[in-house]
Parts: structure tokens; sequence; C-alpha cells
């Protein structure tokens, strides 16, 4: 690694602990499919990634409360959205069993 993005990041996050949690949570984040904020490639890993965003000061310096309060607000969100695909995957399910339900009761066939 560049240490030129280490020594910028430490910049904007001079708390060392405080700049590992961030990049730990922003390489989480990534990693579950977040967009990186930066031009990267392929082959970057997302620790990195997450520095280099860091030391561009695309990412607001939160303390560790922050972070957790903003990791868990993410995790409700993704939790909410998963339930709702579900739901909708179900009520497709259901809807196409009340339809060859109702075809077999005409007694026509469905493809």
């Amino acid at each position: 690694m560049d240490l030129r993005v280490l020594e910028k990041s430490l910049e904007n996050q001079p708390n060392r602990f405080e700049l590992t949690m961030m990049a730990v949570a922003r390489a989480r984040e990534l990693s579950a499919g977040e967009k990186p904020l930066i031009e990267v490639s392929k082959d970057e890993k997302v620790a990195i990634v997450a520095l280099k965003e860091l030391a561009a000061g695309l990412l607001v310096p939160a303390t560790l409360e922050e972070m957790e309060s903003i990791r868990e607000e993410t995790r409700l969100e993704r939790e909410k959205a998963r339930r709702k695909a579900m739901e909708a995957v179900e009520a497709e399910a259901e809807s196409e069993m009340n339809s060859q339900s109702a075809s077999s009761a005409d007694g026509s066939t469905s493809p």
C-alpha cells in the first residue's frame, strides 16, 4: 500500500484506532455491495479503497458511537428490504397458485 494514502488518511482522522474502525466499517459496506466513491481497479482490495476514500476526504470522520449507530440503521434498512422482497415473492407464489387453482376449476389447463 502507498504510505501517502495512510498519511493523508491520518490527516483527516488523526486517531489511528478510529481511522482503523472507520476503514473497517467502510470496507464492510463495500464488501456488502456499496459502490466505491472513487475510481478503483478490479483487483483493489476493499480495505485499500476505504483508506483511499478517507484520504480523499470523501468520508466524514465519525466517532465509534456514530459508526455503530449508522451500522445499526443500515442493518435495519437491509432487513426491512429483505422482508419486503420475501413478502413480494410469497405474494407472487400465492397469486400463481390461485391462478392455477382457478384454471383447473374451469377445466382449462395453463401452459
